[in-house]
């Protein structure tokens, strides 16, 4: 077979066709050693077909695969793409080592770092992202990050045990939670303790009733939720078996020795306060001296009520100029 061989530089300004140039009919480059040239028999390194497609392979009696290298493939720091034709394995290898690889059963292993920059992750055939990334948000979802799905849990696992799982609406720890910097809940959000379940304080810890609230009539501290009963918020009610429970406290009314509580809405089931912190703006009490159920159905006062009849009850004392403190004693008079 005659060669050409170029002693320099060629340049060509037009195209150059090698091998088979009739369409569709592939080109085949073999570097095997001696022999009749037998396509797909001596095994090409290059094909390149007549619909475009180029295929690289390296043949070896023992191992077949096709083969993309990057720099010499007989250094072990070469990188390479290759397929193995005996476990269909596709596996990518930089600086002497498999860095992915894609099984027969189509399981990724990746053994470094994997990014995803500004996409998504999906598992199986489900059409939902199980982590989302968006390149326009900067919110990063992981889990069932879309409803109508099969998936109705998400459960972390460290050290091969359950530690969290999420449930539809629910989230289960499955150990302690330790809260770094507070724990805050939403508006209208419930921290519940379940059966038998038990609120802890250790050492030097605290209950706090926030003495700084800045809207008129709200409050802080503890409350209950009774039958419905029309009420305004800020006023101070007594629970009685009548209709209405709750009625309007008056050191006039036996009522000033039932239950006492601050309706913290217009109607008791939404909560009465029975203990905590109220807010009534520029009240005009004196700060640290008792509080009592007043003549005026409703009101707080001062003064100890001394008229014939009258209960004398004190029921919280003024903190600071806008704020009381509401913690009715267990105890009262009746003037004689």
């Amino acid at each position: 077979m005659a060669s050409i061989k170029f002693l320099q530089d060629i340049y060509v300004d037009g195209a150059i066709g090698i091998g088979d140039t009739t369409p569709q009919s592939p080109l085949h480059i073999y570097t095997g050693s001696g022999g009749t040239y037998t396509p797909n028999t001596n095994h090409d390194d290059l094909t390149i077909e007549g619909s475009g497609n180029i295929g690289l392979q390296l043949f070896s009696p023992a191992n077949t695969y096709q083969y993309i290298a990057f720099g010499d493939p007989s250094s072990v720091n070469a990188g390479y793409i290759r397929y193995y034709h005996g476990n269909n394995d596709m596996v990518f290898r930089t600086n002497g080592g498999d860095r992915v690889t894609i099984d027969s059963g189509g399981s990724l292993t990746v053994s470094n770092d994997l990014y995803v920059d500004g996409g998504a992750i999906y598992m199986g055939s489900n059409a939902n992202p199980i982590m989302d990334n968006s390149a326009n948000s900067s919110i990063l979802l992981i889990g069932d990050t879309t409803s109508g799905d099969d998936i109705q849990a998400v459960e972390f696992y460290t050290w091969g045990s359950l530690q969290l799982r999420v449930d539809d609406g629910e989230s289960i720890f499955y150990s302690s939670i330790t809260a770094r910097s507070g724990i805050t809940t939403t508006a209208n959000s419930d921290i519940t303790l379940d059966t038998t379940s038990e609120l802890i304080l250790g050492d030097d810890t605290k209950i706090v009733l926030d003495t700084n609230i800045t809207t008129n009539s709200q409050m802080n501290g503890t409350i209950i939720k009774s039958v419905s009963s029309s009420t305004v918020q800020g006023v101070i009610y007594g629970l009685t078996t009548g209709t209405p429970a709750w009625v309007a406290a008056d050191a006039d009314l036996d009522v000033t020795t039932k239950l006492l509580a601050i309706a913290t809405s217009t109607n008791a089931n939404a909560g009465m306060l029975v203990n905590g912190v109220y807010r009534d703006s520029s009240h005009g009490f004196t700060v640290g001296s008792p509080l009592y159920v007043s003549n005026t159905a409703g009101t707080l006062t001062n003064t100890a009520p001394s008229g014939t009849g009258d209960y004398v009850r004190v029921v919280g004392y003024a903190i600071d100029a806008n704020h009381i403190y509401f913690n009715p004693d267990n105890t009262w008079v009746q003037i004689s």
